[in-house]
């Protein structure tokens, strides 16, 4: 059976091994374990499973709409910030549409873009102008390649780094673009400008529970735009996949809105325990770029191929996302929880002896 010739296109993408034994690093999370309320949420919503969800999920837009400062207009929410990058370009992106994403960045971009059959135009991020953006190459060639959309994050992933300053994307902004920002880190960053939605309705916001609020396997994401935005949004999810968030995530999200100091306190700790190993691999010549994400993107040349320092750790069962990309020297390490911690020092030390 052929498939669409989208479909075909499409780079496959390896996601690392199944999590079920080790200590799985190559993800972005914040190791947060979630307090007493967020637990009895959980289980008294597990208790009326047989119900379907909130197809509207009132009591999180309500609890979300308090905590962003928006209107629940300008709000969606769906099953992780994944799948909302997917129903945005399912909305918006056609056949032969031109997008600009950068590299290295979130790949989820470029699949969500290529499964709708948009071309996408990778501009690369160097590492000698500290992986920012050009951004007078970004607006010519938004000119010249009649660019729709645009796609970035903020702060970067992998590189952790703030890409954006308000006056740049105010003046992409005025081309028309639309520009899809996520802003999953901006908890840890502080750093937003979902403000901006109030006055360009060519912005989308997106963004997650899943890091700042240790909601990884849950899977709760939202977006911030203007309420025509939403609106198709939520027309294109409705009358395809209107449950698609759990009861149980749900009242789960719904609590842990409600526990703004406990998290911001967990935020603070991961990012203690990010400096703390950002200390250890600078020990062995390991360069690390630690600012306000919940994970490091380091530079392993001083003691071996980005591959090889991952297949050393994988073999201790600590596993780390590898970039090829230039020049096979990075890694991204995301930051371990206190009970971890210990465990991945040791690795970290075991696997520099193996490799002099």
């Amino acid at each position: 059976m052929k498939a669409r010739e989208s479909v075909e296109k499409m780079t496959e993408r390896d996601w690392g091994p199944s999590p079920s034994e080790g200590i799985f690093l190559n993800s972005t999370a914040c190791v947060i374990l979630p307090p007493e309320s967020v637990l009895q949420a959980i289980v008294a919503s597990s208790k009326a499973c047989f119900n379907y969800p909130d197809p509207y999920k009132k009591s999180l837009m309500r609890s979300l709409a308090g905590y962003t400062g928006f209107r629940e207009e300008n709000l969606f929410v769906g099953n992780g910030s994944a799948k909302i990058l997917r129903v945005i370009a399912e909305c918006f992106i056609e056949n032969g549409d031109t997008v600009l994403a950068f590299n290295p960045s979130f790949s989820v971009f470029n699949s969500a873009v290529e499964l709708m059959g948009g071309e996408i135009v990778e501009l690369d991020l160097l590492e000698k102008q500290g992986f920012a953006i050009p951004f007078e190459q970004v607006f010519s060639l938004t000119r010249e390649k009649n660019v729709k959309a645009i796609y970035l994050a903020n702060p970067n992933n992998p590189t952790g780094n703030l890409l954006l300053d308000e006056l740049p994307l105010r003046k992409l902004l005025e081309t028309g673009v639309l520009v899809v920002l996520d802003e999953c880190y901006c908890e840890f960053s502080g750093s937003s400008f979902s403000g901006l939605v109030r006055e360009f309705d060519n912005l989308i916001v997106v963004r997650s529970l899943s890091k700042s609020f240790g909601m990884t396997g849950l899977r709760i994401g939202y977006s911030i735009a203007s309420p025509e935005i939403m609106r198709l949004m939520t027309k294109v999810e409705n009358a395809i996949e209107i449950f698609n968030c759990s009861s149980v995530s749900l009242d789960a999200a719904v609590a842990a809105l409600g526990e703004q100091e406990y998290y911001s306190n967990g935020r603070a700790r991961g990012m203690q325990l990010g400096a703390k190993l950002a200390g250890v691999l600078e020990k062995f010549g390991i360069k690390c770029s630690f600012q306000k994400t919940p994970f490091l993107f380091c530079d392993v040349s001083a003691v071996a191929s980005a591959s090889s320092f991952a297949k050393a750790l994988e073999r201790q069962n600590v596993f780390v996302k590898c970039y090829l990309d230039f020049g096979d020297k990075f890694v991204r390490i995301g930051i371990p929880g206190e009970k971890d911690f210990e465990k991945v020092a040791i690795a970290v030390e075991r696997t520099v002896e193996g490799l002099k």
